[in-house]
């Protein structure tokens, strides 16, 4: 099947899929985008590899407003899509339909398609852990057992980088708790 053809196909079945979905016309223009350009091809080069962060339009099809409005944080943009977080990261209407073109199904599928990208291409371009992370992880460190580990140093972004403060800086992964209960 020739590319227009299967762009022509997919496109028509979003269309007749989407419509009777809780989705908006910017969600089915983004996701007919989305079909006519097609995924992503897989990273030639390393510093091309997926980082987590996917097109506008992409977002918008998978997570609406949502995950457009969390595009400019520095975290994984699939935290942010349909269904990919508790009961209210669901549509509120979609109409118990839950299949792959619902919005729940395209959070879904949208959410395991980024982390596929980013696992082929670490094994692609060799970039297991060779820091220490797993042996820490079997044996522990400082007598704390290796599941139990909360902070992990090699996977803290440098100094350097220019989200270093947005995700933390050297302050504690989390705020210490008073006795009410809340942190200070």
């Amino acid at each position: 099947m020739t590319s227009p053809m299967r762009c022509l196909l997919v496109g028509t079945l979003l269309v007749l899929g989407l419509a009777g979905c809780a989705t908006t016309r910017a969600d089915r223009e983004a996701c007919l985008t989305l079909a006519e350009k097609g995924f992503r091809p897989i990273a030639g080069e390393r510093t091309e590899r997926f980082l987590g962060k996917v097109r506008d339009y992409t977002a918008r099809c998978r997570g609406g407003d949502k995950a457009v409005a969390f595009r400019g944080t520095p975290w994984v943009d699939w935290a942010n899509y349909w269904a990919t977080g508790d009961a209210g990261s669901r549509p509120e209407e979609s109409g118990g339909e839950d299949g792959h073109l619902s919005p729940t199904g395209r959070g879904i599928d949208g959410a395991l398609l980024d982390l596929e990208y980013q696992r082929i291409e670490l094994i692609k371009f060799n970039l297991l852990d060779n820091t220490g992370t797993y042996q820490e992880y079997v044996e522990g460190r400082n007598g704390v057992s290796g599941p139990a580990l909360k902070t992990w140093d090699a996977m803290r972004l440098p100094k350097g980088h220019p989200d270093y403060d947005a995700v933390g800086g050297t302050g504690r992964s989390c705020a210490p708790m008073t006795s009410s209960g809340f942190a200070p």
